[in-house]
């Protein structure tokens, strides 16, 4: 091929046309889309993230709360509409394959790239997730930004690129809380290669993350029994209680769900 970075093109055009499906054949809100699209609908009322599943409503801050602004600023300026909404879904999941491919490609060539973003855009679970008003895609987006970043920093240490990672990260765990587990190893990363500006470094990958988790978790504290609540569900999700709390739509706590897998895995 003349020119190889034409290669990202076959990845994008398989995922669009796995997409196809969804887009030709689910029209109605599904559970979760149908809470969030209320939850914007109140933030744009009232400001604050509220389901309205009764007559007083309930804050809906078991997750870091972005997604629900973000989507109520979008529904606010284009309308409620749910094609076009998840449609944005889809944009933001073809930026993801987009940027595993340059990912790729800086490291090891147009190939790579080609094969790293196939294997992403073929990816069931990816493609499941990449037509519904969700934040899971938008997460993973900003989390591939920040390792894009982040790749670059290393060869580089400069400022600019690991602040450029940071906010990507800090954006990311504000959209779902779960991505703090990536931010944990890239500051572990950091304080291994950063050698002598580890302080500063350090300082810039922790800090926004830290503002936007305490803001998260200040919020929750202000509404009795909130933070009760949400940290019951997060220890049960895990096993960690003994009122195990359990996801209804799977039935099983994490820990369960972990165990069995590897059981399997194990004993094959």
């Amino acid at each position: 091929m003349r020119n190889p970075k034409l290669l990202i093109l076959a990845p994008l055009v398989l995922f669009l046309a796995w997409q196809l499906v969804p887009i030709t054949t689910v029209n109605i809100a599904q559970y979760d889309e149908a809470i969030y699209l209320d939850v914007a609908r109140s933030i744009q009322r009232t400001g604050l993230p509220i389901r309205t599943i009764d007559p007083e409503g309930r804050l809906l801050l078991d997750q870091t709360p972005l997604y629900p602004y973000a989507l109520s600023l979008m529904t606010a300026v284009f309308g409620d509409d749910l094609r076009l909404s998840r449609l944005v879904t889809v944009a933001f999941a073809l930026g993801t394959i987009a940027l595993v491919f340059k990912i790729a490609e800086r490291r090891r060539g147009p190939l790579a790239g080609l094969v790293a973003a196939s294997l992403l855009a073929a990816n069931p679970f990816f493609n499941l997730y990449s037509y519904f008003i969700r934040m899971e895609v938008f997460m993973c987006f900003f989390l591939v930004l920040a390792t894009f970043f982040l790749d670059r920093y290393e060869e580089s240490l400069r400022d600019r690129t690991l602040v450029a990672g940071s906010l990507a990260i800090t954006t990311a765990v504000m959209l779902k809380v779960i991505a703090v587990t990536y931010w944990g190893a890239a500051v572990l990363w950091v304080a291994w290669i950063a050698k002598g500006s580890r302080v500063r470094h350090l300082l810039w990958l922790i800090a926004p993350t830290m503002v936007g988790l305490a803001i998260w978790l200040g919020g929750s504290l202000l509404v009795p029994g909130r933070f009760e609540a949400m940290a019951a569900r997060w220890q049960g999700a895990i096993g960690l209680n003994a009122a195990t709390t359990i996801d209804p739509r799977g039935g099983i706590s994490a820990t369960s769900w972990l165990t069995t897998i590897s059981n399997y895995i194990l004993h094959r």
